[in-house]
């Protein structure tokens, strides 16, 4: 029995079933891959089987022929010297490469891939016929018969290596399938884990929301609280008080600018650069140096120059006493006993936001992994199609 008759029989029952298309529920997903991978493997390992054993036939077969070939008398043919010259190169070039090939496919025996080891074989002998085919030529010049048993050798053995991959090819398409489905189901178990650590972490940042919110409800309670106090409200309108009478103030004190006489003042100091000074000064900055020196510089101006007069001295007594009135009223100002809770709420609220935007890109991250999720189950599923396997996302189909 031939190799390709002993391989049609091995699988004959598997070739005459009618394939069946059968539906899985998406979770039977994992014994479905293993169960086939496996089924695969089995099939691959007797294929690679036969292939070694093909090739260790050949090697017999090849063998024998070069033998023959090597015992061919090339001197007792009647050529001249030149021809048989080039027919003893031929022969020696070509079993070379005859051995060469041998080696090769020896080699290729360690493979354990039934598309490598085609590849391989492919390879060896395209290379081969490259390299061999001026020596072949040569060589048959005068041993034609024994050289022509060696191509058919060569031809046979790779007729059946290629019908054998041709009738076998969609165990490699099979492959491929698995793996790439094994791999997209490898990353959604890693994309499980991911989102089961993002729900985790979603988890104890909403509990911690929670607790800051418990505490900003307790802030704001106390906040209000505060607000509504007798002495807060005292307080603040002490304060607001204090704020209308310092405007007050400052109307007077701008008053009293326009009741001063500058340009005689100036004409009266003129020769005095120092005194010249502080007219310019109040002139410029009335305010600010009234304040300054509570007015006293602008008295002793007003007096060595004999511009004072009374309206001008109850102003600035009356100013002064406002003054004296108001610092003692702002002596009496009591710390915002808000501000450290207010402190509080903020950063408290600051916390929260900065916790919420995370927790808005977990959620992002969260969609992102189910998308891939997605992504991979449909193909999960349009690679299931190939092997005849329609996946549902139901309970109640028939398991492999």
């Amino acid at each position: 029995m031939g190799i390709l008759n002993l391989l049609k029989n091995i699988f004959k029952e598997a070739e005459e079933k009618e394939p069946k298309r059968i539906k899985v529920n998406l979770s039977e997903i994992k014994p479905i891959l293993d169960k086939n991978k496996e089924k695969i493997q089995e099939r691959e390992d007797s294929i690679i089987s036969l292939i070694k054993t093909n090739i260790d036939s050949f090697s017999k077969d090849i063998q024998e022929k070069v033998e023959i070939v090597e015992k061919v008398d090339i001197e007792s043919k009647e050529k001249n010297n030149k021809i048989k010259a080039i027919v003893y190169e031929g022969r020696k070039k070509y079993i070379e490469f005859i051995e060469r090939l041998m080696n090769n496919l020896e080699e290729h025996k360690n493979i354990d891939n039934f598309q490598e080891i085609i590849e391989n074989i492919n390879y060896s002998f395209s290379k081969f016929n490259e390299s061999s085919m001026k020596s072949y030529e040569r060589a048959t010049v005068l041993i034609g018969k024994e050289m022509g048993a060696i191509k058919e050798s060569l031809k046979k053995f790779s007729k059946e290596i290629l019908e054998i991959y041709n009738e076998n090819k969609n165990i490699i398409n099979e492959k491929k399938s698995i793996l790439f489905s094994e791999s997209k189901l490898n990353e959604n178990l890693e994309i499980q884990d991911k989102l089961n650590k993002i729900d985790e972490e979603s988890n104890e940042l909403k509990t911690k929301i929670k607790e800051k919110e418990n505490i900003l409800n307790e802030k704001l309670t106390i906040l209000n609280k505060i607000k509504n106090s007798e002495e807060y409200i005292k307080n603040i309108q002490l304060k607001e008080s204090i704020i209308i009478k310092e405007e007050e103030i400052k109307n007077q004190i701008s008053q009293l600018r326009q009741d001063i006489d500058f340009k005689s003042l100036s004409s009266f100091f003129h020769i005095f650069p120092e005194k010249m000074n502080y007219i310019k000064r109040y002139k410029e900055s009335f305010l600010l140096e009234f304040k300054e020196d509570k007015g006293k510089s602008l008295v002793n101006l007003l007096n060595e120059a004999g511009l004072n007069n009374d309206k001008i001295s109850e102003q600035i007594k009356n100013i002064s006493m406002k003054e004296e009135i108001l610092e003692k009223q702002k002596k009496e100002i009591k710390e915002d006993p808000t501000n450290l809770v207010s402190s509080e709420i903020e950063t408290l609220k600051e916390n929260i936001k900065n916790w919420n935007d995370e927790l808005d890109w977990i959620e992002k991250r969260k969609e992102k992994l189910k998308e891939d999720e997605k992504r991979n189950t449909q193909k999960i599923k349009e690679e299931f199609k190939k092997i005849n396997i329609d996946i549902e996302e139901k309970d109640n189909f028939k398991q492999i």
